[in-house]
């Protein structure tokens, strides 16, 4: 077989490289010898008899016909001796290689098994060299590499990793009792983002879509305490849930639950409370669809360019399948950066495109309401890696820094139902249904260190002020358009005895002369009569509005 002129290049240089006495690639080297032969685990292949060369991180093989081979160590899975203990009969080292590095070995050379075969011959240099420590040397680095990588995902914390969960962490295969769990399930789907990121709407459209083939239990923060992350409330809703589901077993729609977790509340929280209910007939029936956050880039920065508190850990790879990105405005500097943030936080994650929470694409309302993407393997190896206690509930959140906290402000009168988020400057108005099952009327405000007599004063401002008392009306206080109009009401009026109209004023005949009706002063009283009587009327009803703070109950 003729070598091409670009392998032969090739061939020569790294042959200069084998012989220099700079540093090699492969690093230190082993232990060099001819005599040696190589094969497939194909026994119809011949053997090639050359010059083998160990390295710390490879091998490198040389053949007149073919010239050199080299094997990173990296491309290798495990690596076997044989040598009958003794001295005197041939020794093979058989190598096994990953499946990607077959295209770098010549065709011949492919098999099955991806199995190489090294036979070494007694007497020889580097037979002798591998009966010394070098074999051992050889089949340790082997082992050891599988140890380091059991004790490295088995160091990751101080809490364990389940035994059926294992071979996830180390080579990503899934047991399968763990992924399919049993046929009685109750799917939900978690959503998360920082107040005014458009969740509850994305809910309504939800619950909206699916109507026909869910049941939907939602499960959001209480009224009262919207930034309260209520871990027994939750399990108690998801158990009544289950509970009316399964006294109704004739219904042909399938139970869902939506959880909708507090603004500032890492998703690690929520999966630990649902994967690990108290009940223990219902937590194996309890499965995680998927974790989708919303989240407006408009609203997502504080001053200095800091992000706002959890909103990384909102993103956190292995803890959430979608980033609903829910401005409405084209993409700006501030959103290129957010993108950049979470691309670096969760490399995976799917980016959705959904202004003000809406979903017009089936494939994107497939992402969120998916029953199995929480548990890809990948995402389970992630959460193990990362925050091994989950599995048990033994994981604690960080503090969210700057301390976000709500202040709810009550009062008596009848608003508008809105929504204003100051970062993104966006405010939503509705009327406040009649038949609402909130008691009363409320604000809620969410910030650091807020007061909520500063917030009173600030939004009595706002309240429509009682007016005050309007003062009667005299002639001086006339203005000239007044006068004007009053004139034009009664200039065609019957003049008084003794005068007439020329055409142009007014004549007596007395001889006096005037622009104006004669009888205007009369006219200008009875007009601040009819004045003065709207004035009584309305300072009336002043008196009769008692002055009410908006607070007061």
């Amino acid at each position: 077989m003729e070598l091409a002129a670009s392998e032969k290049r090739l061939n020569r240089l790294m042959g200069e490289q084998l012989e220099s006495d700079n540093d090699h690639p492969l690093g230190q080297l082993l232990v060099k010898g001819d005599g040696v032969h190589m094969s497939s685990a194909d026994l119809n292949i011949k053997c090639m008899n050359g010059q083998a060369s160990f390295f710390e991180d490879g091998v490198i093989f040389r053949a007149d016909h073919i010239g050199y081979i080299s094997i990173p160590k990296a491309s290798l899975v495990s690596i076997n001796f044989y040598d009958g203990n003794s001295s005197n009969i041939v020794a093979l080292l058989i190598v096994e290689y990953q499946e990607t590095f077959t295209e770098h070995l010549p065709y011949f050379l492919h098999n099955h098994q991806h199995h190489l075969v090294f036979a070494f011959q007694p007497k020889t240099k580097i037979y002798k060299a591998l009966f010394s420590d070098l074999r051992y040397e050889l089949v340790w680095v082997f082992v050891i590499r599988s140890f380091m990588q059991h004790l490295a995902v088995s160091s990751v914390g101080r809490s364990s990793i389940p035994e059926d969960s294992f071979s996830v962490v180390l080579d990503g295969t899934v047991n399968e009792n763990v992924v399919d769990g049993a046929k009685q399930e109750l799917i939900v789907t978690v959503l998360a983002g920082v107040p005014g990121c458009h969740k509850e709407k994305l809910c309504k459209l939800l619950t909206g879509l699916s109507k026909e083939e869910n049941r939907w239990v939602i499960i959001h923060p209480m009224p009262d305490f919207p930034e309260t992350f209520n871990a027994p409330r939750i399990q108690a809703s998801l158990k009544a849930a289950w509970q009316a589901h399964y006294s109704r077993r004739k219904s042909a729609r399938t139970p869902r639950a939506l959880l909708i977790i507090p603004g500032y509340t890492d998703p690690v929280e929520a999966v630990q409370v649902v994967l690990n209910h108290p009940d223990p007939e219902l937590a194996p029936k309890l499965k995680i669809g998927a974790v989708t956050v919303c989240i407006d880039p408009n609203n997502a920065f504080m001053s200095g360019h800091y992000t706002l508190p959890k909103l990384l850990d909102m993103c956190h790879e292995g803890w959430v399948n979608n980033i609903l990105l829910t401005h409405d405005s084209k993409q700006n500097s501030e959103t290129e950066v957010l993108q950049h943030l979470m691309r670096c936080t969760n490399p995976n994650v799917a980016f959705v495109v959904a202004p003000r929470a809406h979903l017009s694409r089936s494939p994107d309302i497939d992402l969120v309401l998916s029953e199995s993407a929480f548990n890809h393997p990948d995402l389970m190896r992630a959460r193990f890696l990362s925050n091994p206690g989950w599995w048990n509930g033994s994981s604690k959140a960080d503090s969210c820094f700057p301390q976000i906290k709500s202040c709810i402000l009550r009062f008596t009168h009848s608003v508008h139902d809105f929504k204003y988020t100051v970062l993104s400057d966006h405010l939503s108005l509705q009327p406040v249904e009649q038949n609402s099952a909130e008691a009363g009327y409320y604000v809620t405000f969410y910030g650091c260190q807020l007061s909520e007599d500063t917030l009173k004063n600030w939004l009595r401002q706002c309240a429509p002020k009682i007016p005050e008392k309007k003062v009667h009306r005299v002639r001086t206080s006339l203005t000239k358009a007044e006068v004007k109009r009053v004139h034009e009401a009664h200039h065609l009026d019957a003049l008084p005895e003794g005068w007439f109209y020329n055409g142009s004023m007014f004549l007596s005949l007395l001889g006096e002369k005037s622009h104006v009706h004669p009888d205007l002063e009369r006219h200008l009283e009875a007009y601040l009569e009819d004045v003065n009587a709207q004035v009584d009327a309305f300072n009336a009803k002043i008196d009769k509005t008692p002055a009410k703070d908006i607070f007061d109950p």
